[in-house]
């Protein structure tokens, strides 16, 4: 009887045409291919096993709160309960009135993050040439609403005016309230009935949908800005990761010629030809094109084409009141749920 030690190729030769043998040599080689079967699942098990804790450590590092900030928030809030000039009026009396006055540039703040929402506010005055004309309107949680507050009474950012109002501090009729839990009801079926991301296996997508974000109310906020600022007819708003570098200035006079919205495309163009990769996501990542009515010429929309950045928008109020963008939002995504 004669042994050999045979490779994998061999080993697949073998197994598919066992008359490869030569009459006079026995070789045993099942328990080697049960050993090699048995290394390959673990080794395989390791892999998704790392894959997954990956996944994990990167979804915490995306959505926590780390403890310097934390532990600020908590101060801020002892603060607002123990000083009296933390719970100052904001902004001032005297300012009051250009809170709704739309010949003052305004800019909204839709964020629970205190330094966030501070680094927003004095880049986007370091980097303006008549910071008086300026108006912040931040809208936060009730949770963070007293530090948020404090923050902004103890720290002057005149002359420009700043305005922190939690959504609980809002008087919404009752058909406002209706439509906006209407909203986060609908948002939510829609993203637990399709949600792609390129790359990313069910687990991160399972994670991506148990973000703190995902139960705040403030996600969901952007989509009611006229419900919010009923009396102003502009309005620029920003995200709380933006370090403003430029005068927003003549953003604020772009003239919008009756459309809802002006937006910073994520296509990395080129001067010349107009073309470019994308910077950051595409339609794709936000529709489901499987879906026959999303796909269909006549909406012109393609899978593979850039969306905008949505760190730094400006809308005609006036015009998205007019064509009643919210209600088409809502109808869109009801059909977005149904259809799945």
């Amino acid at each position: 009887m004669e042994l050999k030690n045979c490779s994998l190729p061999t080993l697949h030769k073998l197994t598919r045409f066992p008359g490869y043998l030569p009459s006079h040599a026995l070789i045993i080689f099942k328990p080697i291919c049960f050993v090699v079967f048995d290394q390959l699942l673990k080794m395989d098990q390791k892999v998704q096993s790392a894959r997954l804790q990956a996944v994990i450590f990167r979804h915490l590092a995306s959505v926590g709160l780390p403890k310097s900030i934390h532990c600020l928030t908590l101060r801020l809030a002892q603060l607002y309960l123990i000083n009296a000039a933390a719970r100052s009026s904001l902004p001032p009396p005297e300012y009051a009135s250009r809170l709704t006055n739309n010949s003052y540039h305004h800019i909204a703040l839709i964020t629970d993050n205190v330094v966030a929402a501070a680094v927003v506010v004095s880049s986007t005055i370091s980097s303006c040439a008549d910071p008086e004309k300026l108006v912040f309107h931040i809208v936060t949680d009730k949770k963070t609403c007293n530090s948020m507050h404090a923050w902004f009474a103890l720290h002057s950012f005149l002359p420009a005016v700043v305005e922190v109002r939690g959504l609980h501090q809002f008087d919404f009729p009752p058909d406002a309230n209706a439509v906006i839990m209407n909203t986060v009801e609908e948002l939510r079926q829609s993203s637990s009935a399709y949600r792609y991301y390129r790359g990313s296996g069910k687990e991160y997508r399972r994670l991506l949908a148990l973000r703190p974000s995902m139960f705040s109310l403030l996600n969901y906020m952007w989509i009611h800005l006229p419900e919010l600022f009923t009396k102003l007819e502009k309005l620029i708003f920003l995200e709380d990761d933006v370090v403003v570098q430029r005068d927003l200035t003549p953003l604020w006079h772009l003239e919008l010629q009756g459309l809802v919205m002006g937006a910073v495309s994520s296509q990395d163009s080129d001067e010349v030809l107009n073309t470019g990769p994308c910077v950051g996501k595409m339609f794709a990542d936000y529709l489901n094109f499987s879906n026959s009515l999303l796909s269909s010429p006549l909406l012109g929309l393609q899978h593979n084409s850039c969306a905008w950045l949505q760190g730094l928008n400006i809308f005609d109020l006036q015009a998205w009141r007019k064509n009643n963008i919210t209600r088409a939002y809502q109808h869109w995504l009801k059909l977005a749920s149904a259809l799945h």
